[in-house]
């Protein structure tokens, strides 16, 4: 049997983890993983009890990074049933559809495509997997539960999610400065948590130091002006990418022998030429993502200078950075930068659309100020409108989904704060595979998340619902040379079928 993690937390350089350790072959597992050099802080709770009860100790890692905190209880339990808990046709009393998900599955089948196509058989497979949720009912009676509790039953277990207190005790005591940065009941109340056999998975924030460097069109030169390859860069799935000649943008240069130094910047600042110009949700917050864990505060900025992003300012002042500034540019506007001191935030662990629960934590902790409403939620369609991929027929779907539904549609033309407040307290939200699903990130309420993806797209928002485990339909679906979705009768009606269950 493989070791299961649950990763409590996991942002910038800290990693708290659970594992349960049922026997001397996951114990040597556990020590191996142990004995891997890691350079973040990791905070491991763990609990070891021997085939006769005894409980277990481990001895501490010779590696100062790594502390390991005993539980005198296994936790386990609570994970799942949390687990279940943030399930959507749980919290709505749907068991039939928990103990029988192949009500879903055929909606599933009827709406999906199998164009045949391998990039998309990841996205259809684990979302079968996700659609069956009754693994989770399973896996919680499979697990050694207390005898005394006289069932393995959900409706009997109550008792472990009460236990949340006992954890969050045991994470005040032990750890450093936990307070500063997860409030743990607030975090499970609006996340649940997988098991997973990896320990060593982290976001992790690197502030990269260059001095006497030049810059044009993202691509780095040292003080003779020679091309400049550190290997952090390599690390980071965005800056990575234009150590390479072929980039997607094709504005890269190599040799800067003729050109002018467009510009001079003696005083020590903090690089964000990012592409956020076009998209106002994905690619921004990815890019804010880096100031979130910026410590040089609160440094000027070098900053591209058009933008759409709604209401820009408003992050970098919750923040505590200054925008605009005079340090300025334009996507692959081909000038010459001259640098005396400069930060680059280097982010491991995936950027560009995948962030995680952890992330959508931090974020609502400090842009998002709307609180869940016990009495308002919103069943949201997110509209294309002007730009394109949108929903073929959309004016008549989007009709009854107002009518028969109650649907809000949103189309990012709102404000800031509407956008917030509609997401905070999002029930269902349905659209066609855009930026605009970004805002999940705000979401609170564990919504309902239904994607109709063009055959000619991926699955990166798919990704971002299910890592923050929002229940969750990914439909890949015929379209035509415009990539607008084509649904028709059969399928049309199969989605409200889906509708109809989940409303």
């Amino acid at each position: 049997m493989s070791l299961s993690f649950f990763h409590i937390h996991n942002y910038n350089n800290t990693v708290i983890a659970y594992c349960r350790v049922n026997d001397i072959n996951q114990y040597y597992a556990l020590k191996w993983h142990l004995n891997q050099p890691i350079d973040y802080r990791l905070y491991l709770l763990y609990f070891f009890q021997d085939s006769e009860g005894n409980m277990k100790q481990i001895d501490q890692c010779a590696n100062e990074n790594i502390t390991l905190i005993q539980c005198f209880m296994n936790c386990e339990p609570f994970f799942y049933l949390h687990l279940l808990r943030h399930n959507y046709f749980y919290k709505k009393g749907r068991r039939d559809i928990l103990e029988n998900p192949n009500i879903l599955l055929e909606i599933y089948n009827k709406i999906n495509v199998d164009n045949g196509l391998p990039k998309f058989e990841w996205n259809i497979n684990n979302n079968k997997q996700d659609i069956d949720f009754s693994y989770i009912s399973k896996k919680i009676s499979e697990l050694d539960i207390d005898p005394l509790l006289a069932s393995t039953k959900i409706e009997k277990m109550s008792y472990y999610c009460e236990r949340i207190d006992h954890i969050n005790d045991l994470l005040i005591t032990n750890i450093p400065d936990i307070e500063s940065i997860i409030c743990f009941k607030e975090f499970m109340e609006l996340y649940a948590i997988k098991p997973n056999n990896r320990l060593f998975s982290i976001f992790k924030s690197t502030d990269l130091v260059l001095e006497n460097v030049y810059y044009i069109n993202k691509c780095w030169f040292d003080g003779n002006r020679h091309p400049l390859h550190n290997v952090i860069f390599n690390s980071d799935i965005e800056y990575g990418v234009f150590e390479k000649t072929d980039n997607a943008w094709n504005h890269h240069v190599s040799d800067i022998t003729n050109y002018p130094i467009h510009q001079s910047i003696d005083e020590e600042i903090v690089y964000l030429d990012y592409i956020y110009g076009y998209y106002n949700f994905g690619e921004f917050w990815d890019c804010i993502r880096r100031l979130l864990a910026e410590s040089k505060k609160p440094l000027p900025l070098f900053h591209v200078s058009n933008s759409r992003v709604t209401n820009i300012e408003y992050y970098f002042k919750k923040l505590g950075f200054n925008y605009p500034t005079k340090y300025q540019t334009q996507e692959g506007n081909n000038k010459l930068y001259y640098f005396n001191k400069i930060h680059v935030s280097i982010i491991n662990g995936g950027c560009r659309g995948y962030y995680d629960k952890y992330i959508a934590y931090q974020f609502n902790r400090v842009f998002n100020p709307n609180s869940i409403s016990e009495t308002k939620s919103y069943n949201i369609y997110l509209a294309r409108g002007p730009y394109g991929r949108s929903l073929l027929n959309e004016s008549n779907i989007v009709n009854t989904l107002k009518a028969k539904y109650g649907f809000v549609i949103i189309d990012g033309s709102e404000s800031l704060e509407t956008i917030m407040q509609h997401f905070t307290n999002a029930n269902i939200i349905l659209g066609v595979h855009g930026s605009l699903m970004k805002n999940t990130i705000w979401c609170k309420k564990n919504p309902v998340f239904i994607e109709l993806c063009p055959n000619t797209r991926h699955g990166c928002f798919q990704d971002n619902a299910m890592c923050c485990n929002f229940t969750t339909f990914f439909f890949i679906c015929d379209c035509n040379e415009k990539e607008e979705v084509v649904l028709g009768d059969e399928k049309e009606n199969a989605l409200y079928g889906l509708l109809d269950i989940l409303v």
